[in-house]
This record gives C-alpha cells, structure tokens and sequence, in this order.
C-alpha cells in the first residue's frame, strides 16, 4: 500500500513541477520588449489587469520619440497658400514660450471636418526636437506664407468672402 501512495505522491509532484514551468514559462513570454525607444501612447488598460490577451491584439501603442512629427490643420481658406518644403514655428500648449521650428512635408489632399470647419491635415517635420516634446501634445502653428502687404493682410479673407457671395 505504501508504494501506491508513494506512486501518487510522485505523480502530484511531477504535475506540480510542471505547472510551476508552465507559469514560469509564461512569465517568460509575458515579457514585452519593444524595438524601438519611445512612449506608450495606447489608452490605460488598468481595467483590464488580469484579462486575458487574444493573439494578435494590439496591448499598447508606442510613439518613437526619436523623430517626432506635427499634424497641423490648415483651414481650407488658408490652403492655397502652403506648400511642401516651407518653414514655420509653433509653440505647444505646455510651453508656450519655447518656440519650435518645422519643416512641412506633406498636404493631405482631402479635407476633413474638425470642430465644425473644414481642415487639411498637414505633416510636418520637426527641426529641432527638446526633451519636453511627447506625441500627442496640441498647440499653436505659424507657417511662414511669404511677404504680404500690410492691406492685403487686413483684406484678403473679406476679399474672398465676397468673392465667393458674388460669384465675382
């Protein structure tokens, strides 16, 4: 009798081992390495603590911080007046003070409606990145149009309004 109760005995020890490899294992696997330096971007996921994860679905979304980009929206009246290659500056909500230069490099082509106006989205590439810089910060952007009048300057928008209301 004692050598069936030995028998179970070793039995129960080996399934234990092999649990606790198996729970070792998947801590091994539960290790998330990303392939590049930046900041999870992805929505708080402290609900969800203890959920179980399908393969394949996106846990978190990591900005690089190596090469920041800007989105701006240009109002569909200002459009006509930027082009790829030109310069401006923009400051951030966060730090209004510092001013930050860009370089545009693309105008999506398509406008889109964004607080009740229509906008295109313009990229823009960052000259000079300063450590305080996150993805997902919103701020100011000026974009240098060329020398203007200071009459066309005071003009031009009632000018095209009326352009537009007159079919002139």
């Amino acid at each position: 009798r004692k050598t069936v109760d030995a028998h179970i005995a070793a039995s129960q020890s080996e399934k234990l081992a092999a649990q606790i490899r198996m729970i070792e294992r998947n801590v091994e696997q539960a290790d998330l390495v990303a392939p590049i330096n930046g900041w999870v971007i992805s929505q708080d996921r402290k609900q969800q603590i203890g959920a179980p994860v399908d393969a394949g679905e996106i846990i978190f979304e990591i900005a690089s911080i190596d090469s920041l980009r800007a989105e701006l929206f240009v109002p569909e009246t200002s459009i006509a007046d930027v082009v790829d290659g030109q310069a401006g500056t923009m400051a951030s909500a966060g730090h209004p003070d510092q001013k930050v230069g860009f370089v545009i490099e693309r105008i999506h082509p398509i406008a889109e409606v964004v607080d009740h106006q229509n906008v295109f989205r313009v990229r823009a590439r960052i000259i000079e990145q300063l450590e305080w810089m996150r993805p997902g910060m919103e701020g100011e952007a000026r974009i240098s149009a060329g020398k203007k009048t200071y009459l066309w300057m005071a003009t031009h928008r009632l000018v095209n309004w009326l352009r537009m209301k007159l079919w002139i």
